[in-house]
């Protein structure tokens, strides 16, 4: 798999924060791939809110160089976190995920309209997660050991729970309906939480 998606920058109205290659305004994005792509249209795209309803592409623009593109759609907060994935046989828009001194692809990539948003990879912070859709398994590394995994409903429910006691792993949610969830990280020292958009 080509995969050719960079980073992302997101912001409403202002920028609220920056990952070196997607800018992200209220009302679309700037795309920025990390390979040439001469054109990309609209119906390339497939862009889904955070109840995985698709979002309408109004247009597609190329920016200054080849692998830039503007994106036209009205992004909400309230829809947030929103989940990007393109349509191609040949490449795919990824996110790089680090485990360690390893790291992975991961097809579409997840971005919010806030500084916390879903799916955003930092090698500062404690834990790191981030869903795979190619094996429907949430993945995550974690600075301390985690000891436990639970998933939950945005209205509450439990979906599962998972026994771990590793520093870094992944739990199966490849029968959870898509949507967003939250994985709640039982760590020695704290608990950590971190909502995930699982998709098809």
């Amino acid at each position: 798999m080509d995969c050719r998606f960079r980073t992302l920058s997101i912001s409403l109205a202002t920028i609220v924060w920056s990952n070196r290659a997607l800018h992200i305004s209220g009302i679309g994005l700037t795309l920025n791939l990390y390979k040439d792509v001469a054109i990309l249209e609209t119906g390339e795209l497939i862009l889904r809110d955070k109840d995985y309803v698709v979002v309408p592409i109004s247009a597609v623009n190329k920016g200054a160089s080849n692998g830039v593109f503007q994106i036209s759609a009205a992004l909400n907060l309230d829809k947030s976190p929103y989940y990007l994935q393109n349509k191609s046989s040949f490449w795919k828009i990824c996110t790089e995920m680090f485990f360690g001194q390893m790291s992975d692809l991961m097809e579409g990539v997840n971005f919010g309209l806030n500084p916390n948003a879903v799916g955003e990879i930092s090698r500062e912070t404690a834990l790191n997660m981030l869903y795979d859709a190619s094996s429907r398994q949430v993945r995550f590394e974690s600075s301390s050991m985690v000891q436990e995994v639970s998933m939950y409903s945005l209205a509450g429910a439990l979906i599962g729970n998972w026994k771990i006691n590793q520093f870094e792993g992944a739990v199966p949610v490849g029968k959870v309906t898509p949507g967003v969830y939250v994985m709640h990280f039982s760590l020695p020292e704290s608990n950590v939480g971190r909502k995930v958009m699982v998709t098809k």
